[in-house]
C-alpha cells in the first residue's frame, strides 16, 4: 500500500540496511541504498549544425540527432554539458535558443549520453525493493504498450531523486520493464507530492517522440488534465491563463518559489485553460485544468497568483493549508495537496478496446481514480469523484 505520509517512510516499504545481491528482480527504490559511481565521457565531440536545422530550437536538435529523451537534452544544456562551441571553451545557450548558420556544439562523447547528463562527480542512487514490493509496485501501471507506460504515482513519491531523497520513481524503473530489454524513461515530471498519470517511454525512439510531443503546443499532441480543489471560486468559470514564470525558483521570505515575472532574462512562458466543474458556495471550487506547457509549479502559481484561489493544501503557495477559515476544523495538517494529474490522451489507437477511445479512435485517453488523500475532501464537499469530461 502506498501512503502519502511525511519523510522516508512515503512508500509504506521498511528500510533495508543490507546489500541485496545482483540478482534481485528489481533494482530501485526505497528499500536498501547503494551508491554507483555515474560514467564521465572521456571527451567531447564538435557537431557542425546541418543547414536543414536553422532555426530549430536547440534543445529539441539534440534530441532528434543523439536519441536521447527532451529531458536529458534540456538537462545537458542546463547543466553545460552541452555548449555552443567558438574555439575555445564554449559557452551555455538556453534550450530555447535558435539554431543560426555556421553554429558549432560541444557535445559529450560517452557509451550512455544520458547518465553523462546526470553530470561528472556526482553518484546514483541505486535502491532495491523486494518481489513482493515490486509486484505491488506494478499494479500502478494503468496502461502500456510497445511504446509507452502510464504509471499512476502516488502522492508522497518524487519522480526524481535528490540529495534527501531515497525513494523515487527514477529508482523504481527497473520494476517496470516487464519483457522488454531497455528500462523506461522519465519523459515528464510530476511534483513529489501531486499523485496520478506519469506517462514512461518504453524505448529510446518513444522518449525522443514523446519528448517533442510534450513541447508542442497544437496539434495531434500529447494532453494532459489536471483536477484541483480550489480554496475560493475563480472571477470567471472558465478562461484561459497566460503568466509568464520565473526559470528559477526565488528565495521570498524564507521559500524558494516560482513567482510571476515579465523580465525577459528571466522569464519563461507559461500557459493554462481551466475550467469549474462544481463548487462550494464562495470558499471552494472543483476545477480541470488543461496546461498548455510544462513550467515547474505553474499549476499551483497560476491558481494562486493568476486566479487568486490557491489550491486546498498548498503550503508553498497558499496561505497554511489553503482552507477557508470556517473550513478548518473539517480539515487537518494531513490534508495533503490536492492537485493530481488526472488523465493523459496518447497519441496511440487502442488495439484491445479497453480504453476510452477519443477523436474517432485515434487516440485514447488513460484515467486515474480519484487519489486516497483527496477523497475525503471531495465528499466533504459532494463533489462527483467520476466525473468524465467530454
Amino acid at each position: 500500500m502506498f501512503l502519502a505520509t511525511r519523510g522516508s517512510a512515503c512508500l509504506g516499504f521498511r528500510v533495508q540496511r543490507r546489500f541485496t545481491p545482483a540478482s534481485c528482480r528489481c533494482f530501485s527504490s526505497s528499500a536498501a541504498v547503494v551508491d554507483e559511481p555515474v560514467v564521465k565521457p572521456a571527451s567531447f565531440t564538435i557537431q557542425e549544425i546541418p543547414t536543414d536545422v536553422v532555426g530549430d530550437r536547440v534543445d529539441k536538435f539534440l534530441s532528434a540527432r543523439l536519441g536521447v529523451p527532451f529531458s536529458v537534452s534540456q538537462k545537458m544544456l542546463r547543466t553545460g554539458r552541452v555548449r555552443l562551441h567558438d574555439g575555445s571553451k564554449g559557452h551555455k545557450i538556453e534550450g530555447s535558443y535558435k539554431l543560426q548558420m555556421g553554429d558549432k556544439l560541444s557535445v559529450p562523447m560517452g557509451a550512455d549520453i544520458a547518465v553523462a547528463a546526470e553530470g561528472a562527480g556526482r553518484t546514483k542512487k541505486t535502491v532495491y525493493l523486494s518481489d513482493a514490493e515490486a509486484a505491488e509496485f506494478r499494479k500502478r501501471v494503468l496502461f502500456m504498450n510497445e511504446h509507452v507506460l502510464i504509471l499512476n504515482k502516488p502522492a508522497g513519491l518524487a519522480t526524481q531523486g535528490g540529495p534527501k531523497l531515497t525513494a523515487h520513481v527514477d529508482g523504481m524503473l527497473e520494476c517496470l520493464k516487464f519483457e522488454s530489454k531497455e528500462v523506461p524513461r522519465l519523459v515528464h515530471r510530476l511534483d513529489k507530492d501531486v499523485a496520478g498519470c506519469l506517462v514512461l517511454a518504453r524505448t529510446r525512439e518513444a522518449a525522443v517522440s514523446l519528448g517533442g510531443n510534450l513541447a508542442k503546443r497544437e496539434g495531434d499532441r500529447l494532453s494532459k488534465v489536471y483536477w484541483a480543489a480550489l480554496s475560493a471560486r475563480p472571477q470567471t468559470p472558465e478562461g484561459r491563463i497566460k503568466m509568464s514564470l520565473s526559470k528559477d525558483a526565488i528565495r521570498v521570505m524564507g521559500s524558494l518559489k516560482i513567482v510571476p515575472t515579465e523580465d525577459p532574462s528571466m522569464r519563461v512562458s507559461a500557459v493554462t485553460e481551466y475550467l469549474e466543474i462544481d463548487h462550494a458556495g464562495k470558499s471552494s471550487a472543483f476545477v480541470e485544468l488543461y496546461p498548455e506547457t510544462g513550467r515547474k509549479h505553474q499549476i499551483r502559481v497560476h491558481c494562486a497568483e493568476a486566479l487568486r484561489a490557491p489550491i486546498i493544501g498548498d503550503e508553498k503557495y497558499g496561505s497554511g493549508l489553503g482552507v477557508a477559515a470556517h473550513l478548518v476544523p473539517a480539515f487537518n495538517e494531513s490534508i495533503g495537496l490536492q492537485l493530481f494529474s488526472r488523465s493523459i490522451t496518447l497519441p496511440y489507437p487502442d488495439g484491445d478496446g479497453k480504453f476510452e477511445r477519443v477523436d474517432g479512435g485515434s487516440r485514447v485517453r488513460i484515467v486515474a481514480p480519484l487519489p486516497d488523500h483527496m477523497v475525503p475532501v471531495w465528499k466533504y464537499f459532494g463533489w462527483n469523484q467520476n466525473h468524465r469530461s467530454d
